[in-house]
């Protein structure tokens, strides 16, 4: 028997979880986008995968709130109408933050498309095939074995010859009604302008899967940068065979050279003037792994066009994008958990158009204290100052030694110091209670969801050529037509830093939910305010607590004080007395002629904003009562 306290309501009605509200109360579906036909139905897909849903949820005691619920219904009510042939070919982003559901939605929903039947007989769908695309192996091998899928329904397509047994194995996904595969996989096969009809490779029982979902982060395009040394790498490898061609690329090169940012180039056409594919070309190619084959697959798309040049640094480079969807995949539900905060979608949605977003349940991150250290985390930031940032990490542990940190960091051989090394080798530091992830791995790992602390010990920055060329992918916008605006290229590059950002920590405990509210938990953010990292994490995380932070000054160290000419001096001063010495007063008088200055000009040191950060942060305080700077209790951290 049902509990009544979980259950679905009757055809027609709206679906509630706990005691039912009272009349309006709980939100309603009527504002899914118009373009998705959808009648809530009590014995459709949406009611019984919301059903298994709810059972699934209440074992492990995950409580959306009703918007939240809202918006997962919208994920498996799409998921219906394509099922069903009732949805417009339209491109439809769910941005539900992590931990809300969205996998386990797409689970069930799953298993009601395969398992659902007509008049309880025949199966209901049985010619509904189902693709799911996703970015990586790791993602495959987790959805299959979180999913418990019947063997006998799912294929898995990759290059991983060991995941392709799984199921009814890669030799039958044309038998299969589930297919996973990876979004690389589709890129390649339609790069060329393939439509998705004509790539048998995921069809099912010879046709194109009805069901399609794009498992996280989806831009519509492929960047395309190409410096010129990527150019001239590939000269020794054509100049034998193509002759003609390597002298074309040769003159490329010096053109490149020559050109000034924000001008056109055109390509020439390589195929009509030499008869060479992209194809032919990358037959030179020892494997198709080599780095060199994305830049004549580049080079190629390219040929024939005209390319807007971008100097960066000491070089210049072609910018440009290259579509990749082809356009009958639409419908394609796309979940992507930082869909809220990325601004290509923005782009997309107003400039290529095409996109339409479903409802999204906000999860409210009251129980989150993000401590910021403005302090440059990127790559350039760690070589300049390693064991400056190495210090502050531990002091950053320190604050609750007891308790396991997740710390995500940089590769080791891009900043010059291992990290994770440093930070285990030190006496004080519990090397069992740190874990550790590189950017890169910082997507779709629950691995350490029940880690209360997270340090970003810096963040991904992108090159410009990078931001500028995923903007015009997201906008369907040419180079040949011009530069997007500084505006445009700032937006997207905040974006992506947002990102990278809400991604990162919700690897830990701050994923989890509870009506709608994120449990509690510590994150520590390295991060320059002239990234503008800082004044974004209000918006990324909504209600979370944002507060600054800086280590804790040693004895004798003030080379991290941000202080300069006589400020520096004068805190170096009362420093030195009051840490070194051991002085119990510093009188304003004696800090004055530190400087050479009387008591009336030492004031305006005094209300210098630099000077009194550095004295908070080095736990120093004024006295009134004798006039002077004296430490206080307990240092301000």
């Amino acid at each position: 028997m049902t509990d009544p306290a979980m259950s679905l309501s009757g055809p027609g009605q709206t679906a509630y979880v706990g005691e039912k509200p009272s009349k309006g109360g709980f939100p309603s579906y009527d504002d899914l986008p118009p373009s998705l036909p959808l009648t809530y139905c009590g014995d459709g897909i949406r009611h019984r995968a919301l059903t298994r849903l709810q059972g699934a949820f209440h074992s492990y005691g995950h409580k959306p709130s009703p918007d939240q619920w809202k918006a997962l219904s919208a994920i498996a009510g799409t998921m219906e109408a394509m099922a069903d042939g009732t949805c417009l070919p339209h491109y439809y982003l769910s941005s539900l933050d992590p931990g809300i559901g969205k996998t386990q939605t797409l689970i069930q929903t799953i298993k009601e498309v395969v398992t659902a039947k007509e008049y309880d007989l025949a199966p209901k769908y049985p010619n509904v095939g189902i693709v799911v695309f996703l970015s990586r192996l790791d993602e495959i091998k987790n959805l299959v074995g979180e999913g418990g899928f019947s063997p006998c329904s799912f294929s898995v397509l990759t290059s991983d010859m060991e995941l392709n047994k799984a199921g009814l194995g890669s030799d039958r996904v044309n038998d299969a009604q589930i297919l996973f595969t990876t979004q690389q996989r589709l890129e390649n096969a339609t790069l060329r302008g393939s439509k998705f009809a004509d790539c048998s490779a995921f069809f099912y029982r010879g046709k194109p899967r009805q069901v399609r979902v794009w498992d996280e982060s989806l831009v519509p395009g492929r960047n395309i940068v190409i410096e010129r040394r990527s150019i001239l790498a590939l000269l020794e490898l054509l100049h034998k065979r193509y002759p003609a061609l390597t002298a074309d690329l040769e003159n490329i090169c010096d053109n490149l050279r020559e050109l000034s940012d924000g001008e056109l180039y055109e390509v020439p056409d390589f195929v009509e003037k030499h008869g060479i594919s992209d194809l032919t070309a990358k037959g030179v190619l020892r494997t198709l792994w080599d780095h060199r084959a994305e830049t004549i697959q580049s080079l190629w798309f390219l040929s024939g066009r005209k390319v807007g040049v971008r100097r960066e640094g000491k070089t210049n480079l072609f910018i440009d994008h290259q579509n990749f969807l082809p356009d009958d995949l639409a419908p394609l539900l796309i979940l992507d958990a930082s869909g809220r905060v990325r601004t290509t979608y923005e782009f997309w949605k107003n400039r290529r158009k095409g996109l339409e977003e479903l409802p999204t349940g906000h999860k409210r991150y009251d129980n989150l204290t993000v401590d910021v250290w403005r302090q440059s985390g990127s790559k350039s930031g760690w070589k300049t100052n390693p064991r400056k940032l190495v210090e502050g990490i531990r002091a950053m542990i320190a604050t609750d030694p007891d308790r396991d940190w997740l710390i995500i960091h940089h590769l080791p051989h891009s900043v010059g110091i291992n990290l994770p090394k440093e930070l285990k080798a030190h006496p004080a530091v519990n090397a069992d209670r740190l874990k550790f992830l590189t950017w890169g791995q910082h997507f779709a790992v629950n691995t350490f969801k029940d880690i209360p602390n997270v340090i970003l010990a810096g963040t991904l920055f992108y090159a410009s050529s990078v931001i500028e060329s995923l903007g015009m992918a997201a906008a369907k916008h040419p180079s040949s037509d011009g530069a997007l605006s500084k505006a445009d290229k700032d937006k997207i590059e905040l974006g992506e830093h947002s990102h990278d950002i809400l991604q990162a920590l919700c690897r830990g405990r701050v994923r989890g939910c509870v009506d709608g509210v994120c449990p509690p938990s510590k994150a520590f953010v390295i991060a320059h305010p002239s990234s503008g990292i800082p004044a974004s994490l209000e918006t990324i995380f909504p209600r979370a607590t944002v507060r600054d932070w800086k280590p804790p000054l040693k004895s004798g160290d003030v080379s991290a004080v941000p202080l300069k000419g006589k400020a520096k001096t004068a805190f170096e001063f009362i420093y030195a007395r009051l840490k070194v010495e051991c002085r119990p007063l510093v009188t304003f008088g004696e800090a004055g002629k530190s400087v050479n200055y009387d008591k009336s000009d030492f004031r305006k040191i005094r209300k210098n904003q630099a000077f009194i950060e550095a004295l908070a942060m080095a736990g120093i305080t004024e006295s009134t009562k004798p006039h002077g700077f004296r430490l206080s209790q307990t240092p301000t951290h």
